[in-house]
């Protein structure tokens, strides 16, 4: 699920007839195809095949090359917040949303930003936007929003599953979990194991922590957290970075310069 965003950029730029594809077919643009290494397709496999730091630069070209493609600003948001750089990541995305406010794509990726600085109001203006929009109404399931799960043992060198899957020692972080119902199993380096079926609910975060002493899990279900970022002014909080996007309505979102998104 991390590289889908970015395959879903593509398809929607294929799919769609958005602000973006007028400005390629007219005035002697060209197509996707003619940016060769720097399409969104390419951009995407790099980052697949080669990592995010190889995929950042090409992301940034593109967007020199199509400052008002929404879907270019749109795939670097999406790498910014891959690099969980999240006021950047804003910034793109609200950039992409203001050159196509109707994208199912953007405002979808948009609240996944909103989601990882755990801005619940934000993200719901995001769900509830998406929840207008056809291609959303058609495929509800492809714009779902996913579960930060946190699973943690009090006893140290304890594996944990997630459907089956091995996920590591504890503790472990695992971002965008599909909502629904999920296997969760537990082994002590002892070999005794402790099962739990939970179900997740869309765009929370989900902790669970195991005792074995009294064989109990613990859970605590919430939307809501503070980041702290370290700047080179010292500790921060992130809400206060990235203030201007923390809006209550989505047609009130900054619309930052370009500049703001190719920062260092």
């Amino acid at each position: 699920q991390v590289f889908a965003p970015l395959t879903i950029f593509g398809q929607d730029k294929q799919q769609q007839t958005s602000s973006a594809d007028k400005v390629h077919n007219s005035g002697g643009q060209h197509g996707e195809s003619a940016y060769g290494p720097l399409s969104l397709e390419a951009i995407s496999n790099t980052w697949k095949r080669e990592g995010i730091d190889k995929a950042l630069p090409l992301a940034r070209q593109r967007l020199l090359m199509t400052p008002e493609d929404p879907h270019a600003n749109g795939m670097l948001g999406n790498i910014y917040l891959e690099r969980m750089n999240v006021p950047q990541a804003l910034a793109c995305l609200s950039r992409a949303y203001w050159r196509d406010p109707d994208s199912p794509v953007v405002i979808y990726v948009l609240g996944q930003a909103f989601q990882a600085g755990y801005f619940a109001p934000q993200v719901d203006l995001c769900r509830d936007r998406l929840q207008q929009l056809p291609a959303c109404q058609a495929n509800p399931e492809q714009y779902r929003f996913g579960v930060e799960m946190f699973l943690k043992c009090d006893e140290p060198e304890t594996q944990v599953f997630l459907n089956g899957r091995p996920m590591g020692l504890c503790p472990v972080q695992i971002r965008n979990v599909r909502p629904g119902s999920v296997e969760i199993l537990w082994k002590r380096k002892n070999g005794h194991e402790k099962p739990l079926t939970v179900s997740l609910e869309e765009a929370t975060v989900a902790k669970y922590r195991y005792h074995p002493d009294s064989g109990h899990v613990s859970d605590e279900i919430s939307r809501t957290g503070a980041v702290t970022v370290i700047t080179a002014s010292g500790a921060r909080e992130l809400s206060d970075l990235v203030g201007e996007f923390l809006v209550d309505d989505l047609s009130k979102l900054p619309n930052p310069a370009i500049d703001k998104c190719l920062e260092e």
